[in-house]
């Protein structure tokens, strides 16, 4: 509140910000989508890659762009109207009312419990309007172009999963926030940041361990030529290799990839689907591993996490 009694419009000033870089990031957007549009292959791509198939690229990465597009303008559309109906305020106080309609005994005064409830609601939110979206992008766009591979099933097993891995990391980490708050006094920002990045480093540390085992079988890579060609690549970059994995992304997609994870133990994981797609050609499947150890040569992950 200024001098004269002004209160400074945090909430208007929060929704601009949001905008703002929302339009920043749909400049990009439509840039990069101006590429789609383009019929006429390089001329360095030419004899590289069937003209079909370049064709069917340009037309995924378009749709894919477009969808994208709409699923911001929707959720930014969304976030305005809860900014502006005080949606938050109105899941405060219904996350009491929940609160006392599963033990009468409950007050306002049991703030954990309630702020439990409050980001609970706000999950339920956010999955549900999300649903149509990934319906829409998995069941409709991945399948026309021949790479969706998920079930209804699948797709309701992901869904309950990740629900029951959100809350059991969520729910200590929201205590853990709620007291970081109530104790901060005037070094919240300091012990906030403290928290939130100690938070960001025991993720790290689990989830090649113990939450991506719930969603995807890892299975060590055979021996043979391709496992040496790799541990020879990572020699030569002196990158610190422990294990290599085989992941069956192909329960859910045709996609292929491959990453690297592990703070301390690296690790290497290819995707089945890309083994499959290129067997016999070890040399394309070492060519996309070069990609992934450079983004570690040049410390991306560290730089990130760092901004």
């Amino acid at each position: 509140m200024g001098a004269d009694g002004a209160v400074f419009p945090y909430l208007q000033c929060v929704a601009a910000f949001r905008v703002a870089l929302e339009a920043f990031e749909l400049v990009l957007t439509l840039r990069q989508r101006r590429n789609f549009l383009s019929t006429k292959m390089r001329p360095e791509m030419e004899g590289l890659i069937p003209e079909e198939k370049f064709q069917k690229a340009q037309a995924y990465g378009k749709e894919k762009l477009d969808y994208g597009i709409v699923e911001t303008a929707f959720n930014v559309t969304l976030n305005l109207v809860f900014y502006f109906t005080y949606f938050m305020p109105y899941v405060w106080d219904l996350s009491l009312q929940i609160m006392q309609f599963a033990k009468p005994e409950f007050d306002s005064s049991n703030e954990i419990v309630r702020t439990i409830v409050f980001c609970s609601v706000n999950y339920l939110v956010g999955v549900v309007t999300g649903i149509p979206f990934s319906l829409y992008f998995n069941f409709v766009i991945q399948e026309k172009y021949g790479f969706n591979r998920l079930t209804g099933l699948q797709y309701v097993k992901d869904l309950l999963l990740g629900g029951v891995v959100s809350a059991v990391i969520g729910f200590p980490a929201v205590v853990g926030l709620w007291y970081v708050i109530e104790w901060g006094g005037e070094f919240l920002w300091l012990y906030f940041w403290l928290f939130f990045v100690a938070l960001t480093f025991f993720l790290q540390l689990i989830y090649p361990t113990v939450i991506a085992p719930l969603f995807n079988k890892f299975t060590p890579l055979e021996d043979g030529k391709l496992k040496d060609g790799i541990n020879s690549l990572a020699d030569g970059m002196k990158f610190p290799l422990k294990k290599i994995y085989v992941i069956d992304g192909s329960k859910r997609s045709n996609h292929s990839n491959a990453y690297l994870f592990g703070l301390f133990d690296k690790r290497i994981v290819l995707y089945d689907t890309l083994l499959e797609q290129n067997k016999g050609h070890d040399e394309r499947i070492l060519g996309v591993l070069c990609h992934e150890l450079g983004h570690w040569a040049l410390s991306h992950l560290r730089k990130t996490m760092a901004v």
